[in-house]
C-alpha cells in the first residue's frame, strides 16, 4: 500500500509505522526529531530542545464481532515557521521588544478522529501540504 502512494506525484510519505497492542489500550507514534531551539534576548540566550514533527495518540477497540477495530486517533505537527520580528512583538507590559531578541515561532495543528477499519485493512491518513 504504502510502495502504491509514494509512486504517485505529490505523495511523501512521512513514516509508516505498525503498531501492536491490546483492545482499549491506548498507544502513541512518534516521528520527530528533537530541535535545539534558541530564544531570548541581550540579557542572556537560552538553548532549548523541542520535538518538532508529527505525534498521534490511538486507543484501538477491537469490535464485538471481531471484523473491525474502532480507533480514536488524536493528532498533531509542530513545526518550526521562523524567528519573529522583534518589532511587532510586545512584553507582559505591552511594549515593543527592542531589536537582538530571539523569539521562535512555531505552528501547531491538530486533529482528532474515530474510524472503523475493517479486519486486514489498511488505514491512510493524510493532508495537503501547509504554506
Amino acid at each position: 500500500m504504502v510502495d502504491a502512494l509514494e509512486k504517485h506525484d505529490g505523495v511523501d510519505v512521512l513514516t509508516a509505522p505498525e503498531i501492536t497492542t491490546e483492545s482499549d489500550r491506548p498507544c502513541q507514534v512518534q516521528a520527530i526529531d528533537i530541535t535545539n531551539m534558541v530564544s531570548g534576548g541581550p540579557g542572556g540566550f537560552a538553548n532549548q530542545p523541542l520535538p518538532m514533527g508529527q505525534v498521534m495518540d490511538i486507543v484501538p477497540h477491537v469490535s464485538a464481532d471481531r471484523r473491525s477495530i474502532k480507533l480514536t486517533i488524536t493528532g498533531s505537527v509542530t513545526e518550526f515557521v521562523g524567528y519573529e520580528d522583534p518589532a511587532t512583538v510586545t512584553n507582559r507590559s505591552g511594549k515593543r521588544l527592542p531589536k537582538g531578541w530571539a523569539i521562535p515561532h512555531l505552528r501547531l495543528r491538530q486533529f482528532t478522529a474515530t474510524v472503523s477499519v475493517p479486519d486486514a485493512q489498511t488505514l491512510v491518513l493524510g493532508s495537503s501540504p501547509v504554506p
